[in-house]
């Protein structure tokens, strides 16, 4: 979905206009001065809700983390004590919509739904063949970084297909076809942390990044202002919490596990589902019951 119909174009115009109001740092002024748009179902369509999702998301953590001189570490009550109604109120309305707690940009909103690739297939789109929908400041270093988590999802798919194979050899208990799944995984993972090399910041590489830029820009967008929230992080990604199930993770006792934790359940009702059909069906607790030293070691390769 790329664009809004008539009623909501101004927030079309707000997505083209985002990279010019940053540096202009005059994006509070634009989205103060906006009219507030029914976001309700009767004015706006189930089919558009996910577009509105990361733009009005994507805007308010520009409006906040990005631009004034309240401090990072200044936490609110509620997102009304600095969003302007303009934005807070079909933000809060959209995101209820899609069954969310309250309003929050989720990994969906800023890399899953954003972007489009010119690629013939999901799994095949790279950080070479995309290009990002909704681009808040127009860097290098914001196209890399959401490029790398976008491509690092099309590289899960075939792993997502291959943990599934190993699950219906459980059920069927063919400790053979197990193991050909686990060894299929082998490159299947390679493969997914070549694409982690291509962040740098080596200004010889292609895909470089500025980490200062990066950390005003990028990294900062995700920071949360309302007390309890957690913001945007590299946790959310959920191929890093598909392994964890695969793997048969049990204890997330450290700050970025117990955040990875919050963050999943923000996740879709069908991800969620997903997660908790790969643990139903654990391929570890096989492994470990079986009487076979090659089927423990091919999985202990793989860990």
């Amino acid at each position: 979905m790329k664009a809004f119909p008539p009623s909501h174009s101004v927030w079309d115009q707000l997505t083209a206009d985002l990279p010019r109001l940053v540096q202009a740092q005059s994006v509070r002024k634009a989205v103060t001065e906006m009219p507030l748009l029914d976001a309700s179902s009767e004015a706006l369509p189930e089919i558009y809700l996910q577009r509105a999702a990361s733009i009005l998301g994507m805007t308010a953590h520009v409006f906040v983390p990005m631009e004034g001189s309240e401090p990072l570490t200044l936490k609110y009550d509620r997102h009304s004590d600095i969003l302007p109604p303009s934005l807070e109120i079909p933000w809060t309305i959209v995101c209820k919509r899609l069954g969310r707690p309250g309003p929050a940009l989720t990994y969906i909103d800023g890399v899953v739904a954003n972007f489009t690739s010119s690629a013939l297939s999901h799994s095949s789109v790279t950080l070479e063949n995309l290009e990002i929908l909704i681009p808040t400041v127009g860097t290098i270093e914001e196209r890399t970084f959401i490029g790398i988590m976008i491509e690092m999802s099309a590289k899960a798919i075939p792993i997502l297909h291959q943990i599934i194979e190993a699950q219906r050899s459980v059920l069927a208990r063919d400790s053979s076809s197990i193991k050909d799944a686990i060894r299929s995984l082998h490159p299947l993972l390679k493969d997914i942390t070549k694409t982690l090399v291509k962040l740098h910041a080596n200004r010889s590489q292609s895909s470089h990044i500025d980490p200062i830029l990066w950390t005003l820009t990028v990294a900062n967008l995700g920071i949360p202002w309302v007390k309890g929230v957690v913001g945007a992080a590299g946790t959310a990604h959920p191929f890093f919490h598909m392994m964890d199930e695969f793997t048969g993770r049990s204890e997330y006792k450290m700050g970025i596990g117990k955040e990875a934790q919050i963050v999943r359940a923000m996740y879709p009702i069908h991800w969620r589902q997903f997660l908790e059909a790969i643990t139903e069906v654990s391929v570890p607790r096989y492994v470990a019951a079986s009487d076979d030293p090659e089927l423990v070691e091919v999985l202990l390769s793989m860990v």
